[in-house]
């Protein structure tokens, strides 16, 4: 039996500009649809990364934009981090 408080299931999505930030969207929207059919799972249960390169995301844009987004990230359960790069990695279970 899966423990309510054991996080399952990382997406990180590399890149901060309009790509990556409506993937990250839409990413979130499909797993939070997804969990109702799903009732041994919570939300808490997985969660949607985009790191960004990038002092803000969504720089093609007015930075007020981007930091707008980052501050009303946690309602939506998305992390936002920004000033790191993504280089291969290696996913691995401690289970």
């Amino acid at each position: 039996m899966l423990r309510k408080d054991r996080v399952v299931a990382d997406v990180v999505v590399a890149g901060g500009g309009f790509a990556g930030v409506e993937t990250v969207a839409g990413i979130n929207d499909f797993v939070r649809r997804a969990l109702r059919s799903y009732p041994h799972l919570s939300e808490d249960m997985v969660r949607v990364i985009l790191i960004h390169s990038g002092p803000v995301i969504l720089p093609e844009l007015e930075e007020s934009l981007g930091v707008t987004l980052r501050k009303s990230s946690p309602g939506a359960r998305s992390r936002f981090t920004s000033g790191q790069r993504s280089k291969a990695f290696r996913v691995a279970r401690s289970d």
